[in-house]
């Protein structure tokens, strides 16, 4: 059972054989397409897919729109996943607790284990964020953490560091598995800079810093990197390239108007990504200071399976750094390090062979631990485990 990213979807299963059928349940807010019908049955890469309709809640909710979005949600993975085919299996993928109870509603009607693969840690995540601040809505949402964390017979955590969280909060380790994120590694390879976006833009003789991602709250270190960009303007040959959307990109464009080494992009297609990445000499993964210890954006996984130098801006006690570090593959700059980011990039502007050679560790890295097979197979393993369980009891 899949929630609100069809990337997710397109990446996140099993080696796909004679011994795996899969069903994929997702929603889809344009209701008016489904013409009449609040099922839409679909073939994605040879899944399958029961689409089905939700409230689409507006960009500036309120509590009640947000219930009512998280309602009619839940309610249309109920009825969806009480018309499937009757799995071996129920997983839920993605974050919104709501949900992850009809999931588990799902797997007692049809008698089969229940395993949960958590992206980020919720309510913990959105109230250290500031995303959440009604104190009756946190208790509800905890105690469907509880709740959920209890039923499920595996969790899925992205990172040990995240195991470390789960077994703090008082989660069984025995019901912990690390099975980590990953990126597609025929999908998104090396390339040479000259096959980027560089020619398009006409940056083909910088040397060019890449962001491509997500600006909204959480990116809330992209202030660093524009304010970085005005300390290192005096450099011709050093050039931001910033790609995406988000709640925040207008007043970063803002802060960044008169700097002429800064280009924004729009958020490309997924099929332009590996385009976009080789454009980097390094590349930047940010993440803000609060709440995101134990997590690693995909987007790491991205650019070191483009064979880029990845400059993370985060915590020393990051995830994300941990990797950058057991890799080999790039530096960590500090939230709010203007002069440290700054410096990290004219050092590689000053020994590009050490960019070079870090991009070159990142995918040997990326190719030993991060690739769509490793992460479906330790997902297929988990799914085994649990199943086997089951046919024991």
């Amino acid at each position: 059972m899949e929630t609100r990213n069809d990337r997710v979807a397109g990446t996140a299963r099993p080696p796909r054989d004679n011994a795996h059928r899969l069903s994929a349940l997702s929603q889809r807010r344009d209701f008016p397409r489904l013409s009449g019908r609040f099922f839409q049955m679909e073939d994605f890469h040879g899944i399958s897919v029961i689409r089905t309709w939700i409230y689409a809640v507006p960009r500036q909710q309120g509590i009640l729109q947000r219930m009512l979005g998280y309602g009619s949600f839940s309610a249309s993975l109920l009825a969806g996943g009480l018309v499937a085919f009757r799995p071996d299996v129920v997983i839920y993928l993605s974050s919104p607790l709501p949900g992850a109870i009809t999931a588990w509603l799902v797997s007692q009607w049809h008698r089969v284990p229940f395993l949960v693969s958590v992206q980020d840690i919720e309510p913990e995540r959105s109230v250290e964020l500031g995303l959440l601040k009604n104190k009756t809505l946190i208790r509800v949402f905890e105690w469907m953490e509880r709740f959920v964390y209890r039923k499920a017979d595996r969790i899925c955590v992205i990172s040990e560091g995240m195991r470390n969280r789960m077994i703090a909060k008082g989660v069984p380790p025995e019901k912990l598995r690390v099975t980590y994120n990953w990126a597609d590694e025929n999908a998104i390879r090396p390339l040479p800079k000259a096959a980027s976006v560089r020619g398009e833009l006409g940056i083909e003789d910088k040397f060019v810093v890449v962001y491509s991602g997500n600006m909204g709250y959480t990116m809330a270190d992209l202030e660093t990197v524009v304010d970085a960009a005005k300390v290192v303007q005096d450099d011709p040959d050093i050039h931001f390239l910033l790609v995406g959307e988000g709640v925040r990109r207008e007043p970063i464009e803002q802060r960044a108007a008169g700097l002429t080494n800064v280009t924004f992009m729009d958020f490309q297609p997924l099929e332009r990504l590996p385009l976009v990445l080789a454009a980097g000499d390094v590349c930047l993964v940010i993440i803000s200071r609060e709440g995101t210890h134990v997590s690693v954006p995909s987007k790491t996984y991205s650019v070191m399976a483009a064979g880029r130098a990845l400059l993370a801006i985060c915590e020393d006690v990051n995830d994300t750094a941990r990797v950058v570090r057991e890799a080999q593959c790039g530096s960590v700059v500090h939230p709010g390090d203007v002069a440290g980011l700054a410096q990290a990039i004219r050092s590689y502007r000053e020994y590009p062979q050490q960019a070079a050679e870090q991009g070159r560790r990142a995918r040997d890295y990326f190719e030993q631990h991060f690739t769509l097979q490793a992460g479906a197979t330790r997902y297929a393993e988990v799914m085994q485990e649990v199943i086997e369980e089951a046919a024991r009891r």
